[in-house]
């Protein structure tokens, strides 16, 4: 492959990254909530065992296959996902676990993502705020109420808790955003970025 093939992979890449904001927030949090995931997997899994030897004992083929999938499926890896979603409400933003998987999503409206851009291609500052706080705040959900999302099926997921949730969630949301632009800040006054990049 040519540098200049590389090059053009390598800005295929930087142009869809900048739609990722908050990425390093977003794998910070995947890997907290991890050993939550596992050790309700681990409870889960317990109890189907249990099950898987009731089934047995009555021979029910069909029983211990779906059983033996779902033990399966709670042993992956959890993970956390971004989407942006063309037909949601500008107002919308959930996290919805993903049905049969370990899987959840941060669904934000598509026309979010839109307004941080200038019609030039520059950042609109408004927007990127507008869109950075909804991705933290559906985040919050994911760091302060897994267990109870763990427990909810279908795609109102994180619209279906409490108040107070949402509330934590503010709460959250205004935090991480405070810490992450104190650490850029320091790090543009350190001059890392200028040198390193």
């Amino acid at each position: 492959m040519s540098p200049k093939e590389v090059g053009k992979i390598a800005a295929q890449i930087n142009t869809i990254s900048l739609n990722y904001h908050l990425a390093h927030a977003v794998f910070a949090c995947n890997k907290i909530v991890e050993d939550v995931f596992k050790r309700h997997s681990q409870k889960r899994i317990k109890n189907l065992k249990e099950t898987l030897q009731e089934a047995e004992k009555k021979n029910d083929i069909k029983k211990i296959s779906g059983i033996l999938t779902e033990i399966d499926r709670l042993g992956r890896p959890f993970r956390i996902y971004v989407e942006y979603v063309s037909d949601m409400d500008i107002e919308g933003g959930r996290v919805i676990k993903l049905p049969l998987s370990n899987q959840f999503v941060i669904s934000l409206p598509e026309d979010l993502l839109r307004q941080s851009w200038n019609s030039d291609g520059t950042y609109n500052t408004d927007g990127v705020k507008v869109l950075r706080n909804r991705m933290a705040h559906e985040l919050g959900h994911i760091a302060l109420h897994i267990e109870e999302l763990l427990e909810i099926d279908g795609t109102q997921g994180s619209k279906l808790l409490t108040k107070e949730a949402e509330d934590e969630a503010n709460i959250f949301a205004v935090e991480l955003l405070k810490l992450r632009h104190e650490r850029n800040e320091q790090l543009y006054k350190t001059g890392i970025y200028r040198e390193a990049f």
